[in-house]
């Protein structure tokens, strides 16, 4: 993508952007919160430099539960802090939460000086440093992240709870902007009624933990024979009792993964993290024609039209009503996946991307 050595002016018709997110493509929430929007913003006239901070073995290393070697995490932000040197050369810098980890917001604002910079915000992070362990971080940069949203020319979120949270730190604007799915790479499921019944959870092995509470119930319900569990993404997870088929997630099959499911479920705990999820795997199930049954937590709520396009459930006996009825009849499932995936068009990149270009031209302006 082009790197641009200087701004152009407001009357030009293209603009230079430096992306500034935290991981590659294998980090979910870079993947999904700013690099999948990048590649419809040239036809808006927009030009795009991608750096992002961490390279995927400080992913390997975190989900295998081992540290980074220091000597990765500091060769990483001596590259940032080089990019950061030249961001003024951008017409609009866009950033993935924050772009120092653990650098206080003095040191960081500082290095945004003379940028106009856009944060983003897709989930909670802010709650890391608030709630750190070490006073010492607490003290240093638990209100980090709200100074970079005050300083910022504008402010992206991913749902309204965030948005709520953008506003009472003081933002100058905020725009809602959820994150944002191809709709075109998933087809919807024919619902047939053959074959076993098959309950499909997708995500990572820092998510796989909300399968815990409902176990009993997956357990009760793939012991009988009744259904199937296919579980991907969630790494070595053990499940009580629960028979299930995990697979690994990669990028280029997921969709032909979901497209196995009869049913998507989300299941989440009810905490402040929580409470500020974006809650993508919803939208995969949604756009392969699936009925979902979802916690009405966070955003849940906003999407899942309960009895119509899915369930939400509270309860463990919610949870065997809800995929009880769904096991019992193919037509139900049709109607309410069908009625899902019409009711993301709104969720879609052909919808977003317009938006953020929009976003982009009009901080470039200022």
């Amino acid at each position: 993508m082009p790197d641009r050595s200087h701004r152009t002016s407001a009357s030009a018709d293209r603009l230079s952007v430096l992306v500034l997110p935290r991981h590659g493509r294998k980090g979910a929430a870079s993947r999904l919160r700013l690099l999948d929007l990048l590649p419809g913003l040239t036809d808006h006239g927009i030009d795009v430099t991608v750096r992002p901070l961490f390279d995927d073995r400080h992913l390997d290393a975190r989900d295998s539960g081992r540290a980074a070697p220091l000597a990765v995490g500091v060769g990483r932000g001596l590259r940032r802090l080089a990019t950061l040197l030249r961001a003024r050369s951008y017409d609009v810098v866009w950033i993935e939460k924050e772009a120092l980890p653990f650098v206080p917001f003095a040191v960081e604002s500082a290095m945004l000086a003379g940028s106009r910079f856009i944060v983003d915000h897709g989930d909670a992070r802010f709650l890391h440093y608030q709630n750190h362990p070490r006073h010492l971080v607490r003290w240093l940069l638990g209100g980090k992240l709200s100074g970079l949203v005050r300083r910022a020319r504008a402010t992206t979120v991913g749902n309204a709870p965030l948005e709520s949270w953008a506003c009472a730190a003081g933002a100058v604007e905020v725009v809602q902007l959820p994150t944002a799915i191809d709709l075109s790479r998933y087809a919807a499921r024919p619902h047939t009624g053959a074959g076993v019944f098959t309950i499909g959870w997708i995500g990572s092995p820092s998510t796989a933990v909300y399968l815990h509470p409902i176990a009993p119930v997956l357990a009760d319900l793939t012991s009988s024979g009744a259904a199937r569990l296919l579980v991907v993404g969630a790494g070595d997870i053990a499940l009580p009792g629960v028979t299930a088929t995990y697979l690994p997630w990669d990028e280029h099959t997921e969709a032909d993964l979901v497209a196995q499911f009869d049913v998507g479920i989300v299941p989440l705990e009810d905490g402040p993290w929580e409470q500020a999820k974006s809650p993508y795997k919803l939208l995969q199930y949604m756009a392969s024609g699936l009925p979902v049954v979802g916690s009405p937590v966070g955003a849940v709520p906003d999407i899942i039209r309960h009895g119509v396009n899915g369930f939400l459930a509270s309860t463990n006996a919610e949870w065997r009503l809800a995929l009880d009825a769904l096991r019992a009849d193919p037509d139900l499932r049709r109607r309410m996946g069908d009625d899902a995936r019409r009711s993301i068009a709104s969720y879609s990149l052909d919808a977003v991307v317009p938006r953020l270009a929009d976003l982009f031209w009009r901080v470039a302006r200022q």
